[in-house]
């Protein structure tokens, strides 16, 4: 293919993930929880540190040029940035591809990764997943590029690199570790002089993290907190404490990945992985390096019991580019095993790969703006009385797991409606299944299931499907006339 057609192609996915990323990004702000912490956090210049804060300084630099006071105003500007970096995602699949595809396959593995369902719905939020996969996926490329060439360009460029994913999320440790047990798998690495230079590397990646996160050196208490705090949530979970062992090690692989990029994208990554472990030996060493990446990315999210509604999907994004990769690189690989009378079945088994894909992100995006919460905030307005909200319920917050569904103070104070979601109450209904579980976690089932039983319910469905922090089934509950059976 010719150089300037595949550039034309390039730069006309790219602009196509980002039409996809922007659409609908308007919506109020408190859907996701989460962005009213970092809102909060750019206009105050606060932080907690329990991520880095490089998705943060970001946002406020470019507040800095449109100093925007409103919140909802900030909020819009960096899910901006985040659909940006979305996009920037598109560019960086298209040459870790390259590294074994040709153009044309890298191209459709481009595409693939910009009409991704959980990269586009996910490119709309003002969270950390998105910027942390762009700088990830940028260092473990530009570390096969130091694997290649171990000159000073490449060690520089790769402490940036690395050092900018740590001050995405703290996840970016991970980069480090696979930096040092490549010589395992890599035959032409040749160990003293390269741990030399990766030692190095590592601490140009250390400098450029205290950079970015350098309010640490005047409020360090701080942040030592807050990485307490994010160890200990991944130790030992959040309000669910859901284990590998007990879901067999496929929890996100089942609820996360699935889901989130589709059954045969997955599947056809799946077989891939597992015919390079079959053939290992004659597996490039790129490909090892990303397997391995991924599956220590994978185990690491998977073993940990903090897999916390409603959006735990959002933890495997990172890897999700890799896993297209690999589905593409399973086709090829099905693609050898065939005559060549039967090889147009892989055309097909390509373009259905792609239609299923962007039949769901379709769908998805257009749902974004016509979210459950505002059409259950429409139908209360017609209804006389006062309703308490739920948490995920508004864009506000709403009642907490201490005091919700105490229908006699609800009552003396005189709400006439509660209104709860699904990403709560199905919260609660899937650990009641899990043993080992606080007793909270039981009791609050037992209260929506009374709530629920007794009460009369007007139930707002989606119009497609809930999915990331969009689109909750809503549960308004009359609670004014006592139990109705």
């Amino acid at each position: 293919m010719r150089r300037k057609f595949v550039a034309i192609a390039l730069l006309a996915i790219i602009l196509f993930s980002l039409l996809l990323n922007l659409y609908n990004i308007d919506f109020p702000l408190g859907y996701h929880i989460d962005e009213l912490k970092k809102v909060r956090f750019v206009k105050n210049f606060e932080q907690d540190f329990h991520h880095p804060i490089l998705m943060l300084q970001v946002v406020r630099a470019g507040n800095f040029l449109s100093d925007f006071t409103r919140s909802q105003d900030i909020v819009f500007l960096g899910r901006i940035s985040t659909a940006i970096f979305g996009a920037l995602i598109v560019f960086l699949s298209y040459f870790v591809s390259r590294l074994t595809l040709n153009k044309k396959y890298s191209l459709i593995v481009a595409l693939a990764v910009a009409i991704s369902p959980i990269l586009v719905v996910h490119s709309h939020y003002l969270k950390e997943d998105i910027i942390f996969t762009f700088f990830a996926l940028l260092s473990l490329l530009l570390f096969m590029r130091f694997v290649k060439r171990t000159d000073n360009r490449s060690l520089l460029l790769l402490g940036l690199a690395t050092g900018l994913a740590l001050s995405s999320k703290y996840m970016g440790a991970l980069l480090i570790l696979i930096y040092l047990i490549s010589p395992l798998f890599v035959q032409s690495i040749k160990n003293l002089n390269y741990f030399k230079k990766i030692f190095f590397s590592v601490a140009i990646s250390l400098i450029v993290f205290v950079v970015v996160n350098y309010p640490l050196l005047y409020d360090f208490g701080i942040f030592w907190k807050g990485i307490g705090f994010e160890t200990n949530h991944a130790l030992v979970g959040h309000n669910l404490k859901i284990y590998a062992i007990d879901n067999f090690f496929a929890f996100h692989l089942t609820q996360s990945i699935i889901p989130g990029m589709t059954l045969l994208l997955t599947l056809l990554a799946l077989f891939f992985i597992g015919f390079a472990f079959f053939k290992w030996k004659k597996t490039g060493w790129q490909d090892k390096i990303l397997i391995v990446y991924t599956l220590l990315f994978y185990f690491s999210i998977e073993f940990s019991p903090s897999k916390p509604f409603p959006d735990f999907m959002r933890y495997v994004i990172p890897i999700i580019p890799l896993l297209i990769y690999f589905s593409y690189k399973g086709i090829l690989a099905i693609k050898s095993f065939l005559p060549k009378k039967w090889k147009i079945l892989t055309v097909l088994l390509i373009l259905i790969s792609l239609a299923i894909p962007l039949a769901e992100t379709i769908q998805l995006d257009y749902s974004l703006n016509n979210d459950t919460r505002a059409q259950a905030k429409e139908y209360l307005e017609t209804l006389p009385g006062k309703a308490k909200w739920g948490w995920y319920a508004l864009p506000r917050q709403g009642f907490g797991s201490s005091d919700y569904l105490n229908l006699v103070k609800e009552l003396d104070d005189n709400v006439s409606y509660i209104v709860a979601t699904s990403f709560v109450y199905k919260e609660y209904a899937f650990g009641a299944g899990l043993s080992g579980q606080d007793t909270l976690v039981y009791a609050a089932n037992e209260k929506y299931l009374e709530l629920f039983n007794n009460y009369p319910v007007k139930e707002i469905n989606p119009s497609y499907k809930s999915f990331g922090f969009s689109n909750p089934t809503v549960r308004v509950v009359d609670i004014r006339e006592g139990a109705s059976n």
